[in-house]
C-alpha cells in the first residue's frame, strides 16, 4: 500500500468518524430539547387553576394560644406516664421545644426511607 492510498484511507475514515460524532451529539441534543419540552407541557397542564379576583379573602390561620401549647405539654406528659405506668420507674419531663423543621416533605424522606432501608 502506497502512501497516497493510506493517505485517503485515513482521510475516509476519519470523515465517516467526525460525521457520525456530529450526527449522535445532533440527536442527542434534539433528544434532550424535546424531553424538556414534553416535561414543560405537562407541568403546566397539572397545575391547578386559581381563579383571581379582586374580592378574594384570604383567611389567616389561627395564631397559636398559650392554652394550646400547655394542652400539647399535658398530651406528652399524659402518654409519658403511660408509657412508664407498672415499671416502677418515673420519668421528668425537663423542657418540651418543637423540633427543627425538616428541609423534605414527608413524603419525600418517606421516600429515602423506604429506599435506603436494610434488607
Amino acid at each position: 500500500m502506497d502512501l497516497v492510498a493510506l493517505n485517503s484511507v485515513v482521510k475516509t475514515v476519519f470523515d465517516f468518524s467526525t460525521y457520525g460524532m456530529i450526527s449522535v451529539i445532533a440527536l442527542l441534543v434534539l433528544l434532550v430539547a424535546l424531553i424538556v419540552i414534553y416535561g414543560t407541557v405537562l407541568l403546566n397542564n397539572n397545575k391547578p387553576k386559581i381563579a383571581k379576583s379582586e374580592n378574594a379573602a384570604f383567611v389567616a390561620a389561627p395564631a397559636k394560644s398559650i392554652q394550646d401549647e400547655d394542652e400539647i405539654i399535658a398530651v406528652i406528659a399524659a402518654a409519658v406516664a403511660a408509657m412508664y405506668d407498672g415499671t416502677g420507674k418515673s420519668a421528668v419531663i425537663r423542657s418540651v421545644r418543637p423540633s427543627i423543621k425538616p428541609n423534605r416533605s414527608v413524603w419525600s424522606a418517606a421516600g429515602i426511607y423506604e429506599n435506603t432501608r436494610a434488607f
